[in-house]
């Protein structure tokens, strides 16, 4: 799944849409096949949606895009993405209106305590085949932990 994803972003970064429209499809089928966190469902619609912006399709990427955010609400990449999109078509009112949203994300995030469940969906994953996933969701359990101690001293 990680190999997957970081080719998608390779193959995003180089401008490939060809090749990033055919591994976001595969990455979204073994995602939904293995029913994993909606977190990689949403990654590889946005990358689906990224392959047909760079090919132009903006319709069509605007659509795989806001699949992502149903995924994944909380994916300002997929924000950006639809904006520029939009903003291609020259619905400038739509852009606005989206560009509004990613404003929103970071400060929703953590009124959600969202913070929880990445911890959890990191816990999840591939932890032991990428020992850099673990530290990091040991370090962010060990962060929350000690932030939920210092607000029951308060």
């Amino acid at each position: 799944m990680m190999v997957i994803s970081e080719l998608c972003k390779c193959f995003y970064k180089l401008k490939k849409s060809s090749e990033l429209e055919k591994y976001a499809k595969k990455g979204l089928l073994i995602a939904q096949e293995n029913i994993v966190s909606k977190y990689f469902i949403g990654l590889f619609y946005s990358y689906l949606g990224d392959s047909y912006a760079l090919a132009g399709k903006y319709d069509l990427a605007i659509k795989y895009l806001d699949l992502s955010i149903k995924n994944n609400p909380y994916s300002k990449d997929s924000y950006k993405s639809i904006c520029y999109c939009l903003e291609s078509i020259h619905k400038y009112r739509d852009a606005i209106e989206y560009a509004k949203r990613i404003e929103l994300i970071d400060t929703k995030f953590f009124q959600d305590n969202k913070i929880n469940e990445s911890i959890e969906v990191l816990e999840k994953q591939e932890l032991e085949s990428n020992p850099v996933s673990l530290h990091l969701a040991l370090a962010l359990k060990y962060l929350n932990e000690k932030n939920l101690k210092n607000k029951k001293r308060n």
